[in-house]
C-alpha cells in the first residue's frame, strides 16, 4: 500500500511541477528556476505531500518577488498584497485535482507559517543567524544570501556612520568651496555650459558633504547638475591636498562610465579660470566600471577586492548609483577603505537596479528611516532644463515629473493638450508628442532622419587602420557616426511583444536592408549593436554600444568589425568573434538605456498593461531625452490609458535595509 501511495504522490508531484513550469514565464521565471524550487523543497524531506506543495508555491512567489527586485517577502494574507495576488494566480492556473489546500490567502499564510516553523522544515528554514537556505523573521521570509547581504551592508554602513566626518577644518573646506564656485545666488539658475554657474544651496551642500564626510549620497533628476557637481568636488579635493592619483571614478556600466568621462572632459574644457590644481585634474584616471574596479574574476565567479584587499584609493565617486543592487552595494562598501571618501550620485526616482534591492532609493527617499542616514543625503530639486529659453526640455521634464508623482499625463483627458500626430512625417521632434501609427509608417520617417541619403553611402566606407590606430579620415567618420547614433534612440519597456526591442530592431534592420539593397545579413555596416555580457580580457562590458564597419588593417582584406568608443580612442573586434554576445541596438529597453542621454527619443507604448510598466520605468525613459519624446501607440486613447496606468503603478520593493539601519542607530 505504501508503494502505491508513493507512486501516486510522485505522479502528482510531477504534474504539479510541470504546471508550475508552464506558468513560470507569467511570473518572470523560467523552467530551471522551477527545478531549483523543487530542489530546495527536497531539503525538507519529512514534509507531507500537501505541505511540500505549499512550500513550493511559496518559493515560486518568493522567487517572483526577488526577480521583481524585492529582497524578501512579507507573509501577508491581505488580498491586496502581491503575495496574495501571486497565490491566486498560481492556484487558478493549476488543475483542481492537483491541490487540496485552500487558496484563501489568510489560511495559506497561517498554514505555511506552521509548516516553516515545524521540525520537519528545520533543514530548509532557520532564524536570523542560522545557516539555512531560507531565513524566517517575525514577519518576512528571506533567501539566506539576500538576508546576509542586507545584514552585512547595514553593519558596514553603520560602521561608516559612527565616524563619518573627516578631520578637516570646516572653515578651510568652506573657504576652498567659495574659491571653486565663486559668487553665487541662492536661487541658482542657468546652465553649466558657459563655464559660469549660479549655484543652488543644495549643490553647495552636496560639494561640502562630499569634501567633509566619508559617505555621501546625492540624488537629483535630469538637469540638476550632478556631473557639474562631480567636477566641483574634484576641484575642491585637489585643493584640499588629495593627489589626483588617489581619486577613482566609476559607474555600473561601460556606457555610463564613458558618458561620465566625456561630460567631465567637456566641462573642464569650458572652465574659464584654470590654475595648476585644475590642470592636475587631467591626470585623473578615466571612469571605470564597478566590476572592473572590484576586480571581478569570471573564472572564480567572485570579486578579488574585499575588506582584506580593499580598493587602493582615497576617494571613490560612483555615478548612476540607482542601478546598483543590494549584493553589489555590499561589495562596494566592503571593498572601500574605511578612511576613504565614498560618494554616490544618481536619481532615486528612476527605475532601481535590475537585481534585488533598491539601496540608493531606500537611503535617499525623504522618509528613509533614521536621522543618521538622512543626514548623509543631498537632494537636488532645481533642474536647469526648466530654463524658459528651452521650452522643449521644459515640457518633457514637466510631463515626466507628473508621471513620477503619480499624476495623469494630461491634466484634463477630455481636452488633450499634447500634439497628436497621425503620421511619422508629421512629427516635429520637439518637446512631447503622441504618434498614433504603425511601425511601417513611422519607422520610414524616423530612419530618414537618422540616415539621410548622403549618410547611407558613407556607412559602406572602409575604415583604414594601421599599427598606430585608425587613420585621421577614419576617426572623423567614426566621430560623425557615433555622434549621429547617440542623438537618437528608440526605447521600449520590454524586449518581447509587439512594442518590444526585438520587433523594433527587426523593422529597422529590414528598412536598412531594403534601402541599401543589401543581402539580408544579420548585421550591416553602420548598424549599432549592444554588448550583452562582460569580457574582461577583451575589455568589453555589458551595455557597451558599438557600430559595425568594414575595417581594413594594413594590406589585409576588409573585415566586418565592431568599433567601440574608448576614452580618447577607439577599439575594434571582429564581428565573427562576438556574434553570440551582441544584438542590434537601434532600439533598447529603458533598463539598457539607463545612464544615457539622447536628443530625441521614440518611446514605444505597449498595447496593454504589463507588470513592468510602472511610473519609474516611464519616467526613466522620458528623461533620457533632451529635446523630444515621441510616445508611439496604435491610438492616442491607448497611449494615454497605458501611460496613466503606469503613473498609477509604482515599482515598490520589499526591502529591510532601513529597518536594519534603524535598529543599529538605536544602539548605545
Amino acid at each position: 500500500m505504501n508503494d502505491v501511495s508513493e507512486v501516486l504522490d510522485s505522479a502528482t508531484r510531477d504534474r504539479f511541477r510541470q504546471h508550475l513550469r508552464e506558468i513560470a514565464p507569467d511570473l518572470n521565471l523560467d523552467g530551471p528556476m522551477v527545478d531549483m524550487v523543487f530542489e530546495m523543497v527536497n531539503w525538507a524531506r519529512d514534509l507531507d505531500p500537501e505541505s511540500r506543495q505549499m512550500v513550493a508555491t511559496l518559493l515560486m512567489i518568493s522567487w517572483a518577488r526577488i526577480r521583481g527586485g524585492s529582497t524578501r517577502i512579507r507573509l501577508s494574507g491581505d488580498p491586496g498584497h502581491p503575495m496574495a495576488q501571486d497565490l491566486s494566480f498560481i492556484f487558478d492556473s493549476v488543475p483542481d485535482d492537483l491541490v487540496k489546500w485552500s487558496p484563501d490567502p489568510q489560511e495559506f499564510v497561517t498554514s505555511v507559517n506552521r509548516i516553516l516553523n515545524s521540525q520537519a522544515a528545520s533543514d530548509l528554514v532557520g532564524k536570523p543567524g542560522d545557516h539555512r537556505p531560507l531565513i524566517l523573521t517575525d514577519t518576512h521570509l528571506y533567501h539566506h544570501d539576500l538576508h546576509q547581504a542586507e545584514i552585512t551592508l547595514a553593519d558596514r554602513l553603520h560602521g561608516r556612520l559612527k565616524e563619518n566626518f573627516t578631520e578637516l577644518d570646516p572653515g578651510r573646506v568652506r573657504t576652498i568651496i567659495n574659491e571653486v564656485v565663486g559668487p553665487r545666488s541662492g536661487s541658482g539658475v542657468g546652465t553649466p555650459e558657459s563655464g559660469r554657474i549660479r549655484w543652488t544651496e543644495a549643490q553647495i551642500e552636496a560639494i561640502r558633504s562630499a569634501a567633509s564626510q566619508r559617505l555621501t549620497f546625492i540624488t537629483g533628476g535630469p538637469g540638476t547638475g550632478k556631473t557639474t557637481i562631480v567636477l566641483s568636488i574634484l576641484r575642491v579635493l585637489v585643493r584640499l591636498g588629495i593627489h589626483v592619483g588617489r581619486i577613482t571614478l566609476a559607474a555600473p556600466t561601460g556606457k555610463a562610465a564613458h558618458r561620465l568621462g566625456s561630460q567631465l572632459m567637456a566641462l573642464m574644457g569650458r572652465t574659464d579660470e584654470v590654475d595648476l590644481f585644475d590642470h592636475a585634474l587631467a591626470d585623473v584616471a578615466p571612469p571605470t566600471t564597478i566590476h572592473r574596479l572590484l576586480d571581478y574574476s569570471p573564472h572564480l565567479g567572485r570579486f578579488r577586492r574585499h575588506p582584506n584587499y580593499p580598493i587602493d584609493t582615497d576617494v571613490l565617486i560612483i555615478d548612476e548609483a540607482s542601478m546598483i543592487d543590494l549584493r553589489l552595494m555590499e561589495r562596494i562598501i566592503g571593498a572601500t577603505p574605511p578612511g576613504a571618501r565614498l560618494v554616490f550620485l544618481g536619481d532615486a526616482d528612476q527605475i532601481p537596479s535590475i537585481q534585488a534591492g533598491s539601496v540608493f532609493r531606500d537611503l535617499t527617499m525623504p522618509d528613509s528611516g533614521s536621522e543618521r542616514t538622512s543626514s548623509l543625503v543631498t537632494r537636488l530639486t532645481h533642474s536647469f532644463r526648466m530654463d524658459p529659453s528651452d521650452p522643449a526640455g521644459r515640457q518633457i521634464l514637466l510631463s515626466a515629473n507628473r508621471i513620477r508623482d503619480g499624476l495623469k499625463l494630461l491634466p484634463d483627458s477630455s481636452a488633450p493638450s499634447l500634439p497628436v500626430r497621425s503620421s511619422g512625417s508629421d512629427v516635429l521632434f520637439s518637446g512631447l508628442e503622441i504618434l498614433e501609427a504603425s511601425p511601417e509608417d513611422w519607422i520610414q520617417s524616423w530612419m530618414d532622419r537618422i540616415y539621410p541619403s548622403e549618410m547611407l553611402g558613407s556607412i559602406r566606407f572602409e575604415l583604414q587602420r594601421t599599427d598606430a590606430g585608425f587613420t585621421r579620415e577614419a576617426i572623423e567618420r567614426l566621430e560623425s557616426a557615433f555622434g549621429r547614433i547617440d542623438r537618437h534612440r528608440i526605447l521600449c519597456l520590454t524586449r518581447t511583444a509587439s512594442a518590444g526591442t526585438v520587433r523594433m530592431n527587426q523593422w529597422v534592420h529590414g528598412w536598412l536592408v531594403d534601402r541599401l539593397k543589401s543581402a539580408p545579413f544579420d548585421y550591416l555596416p553602420g548598424e549599432p549593436v549592444i554588448v550583452l555580457q562582460n569580457d574582461y580580457r577583451l575589455e568589453l562590458f555589458n551595455g557597451d554600444i558599438g557600430l559595425v564597419f568594414w575595417v581594413r588593417e594594413k594590406s589585409c582584406p576588409p573585415e566586418l568589425m565592431i568599433v567601440l568608443q574608448r576614452p580618447g580612442t577607439y577599439a575594434c573586434h571582429p564581428l565573427s568573434a562576438l556574434r553570440s554576445r551582441i544584438e542590434l541596438a537601434h532600439a533598447l529597453t529603458v533598463h539598457k538605456a539607463q545612464g544615457s542621454e539622447y536628443d530625441h527619443v521614440v518611446l514605444m507604448v505597449p498595447d496593454m498593461a504589463i507588470p513592468i510598466a510602472t511610473r519609474e520605468i516611464l519616467y526613466t525613459g522620458m528623461t533620457r531625452a533632451r529635446r523630444s519624446v515621441t510616445l508611439v501607440g496604435s491610438t492616442v486613447g491607448q497611449v494615454v490609458e497605458i501611460v496613466d496606468r503606469c503613473a498609477a503603478t509604482s515599482s515598490d520593493r520589499d526591502t529591510g535595509l532601513i529597518e536594519s539601519l534603524t535598529r543599529r542607530g538605536a544602539r548605545p
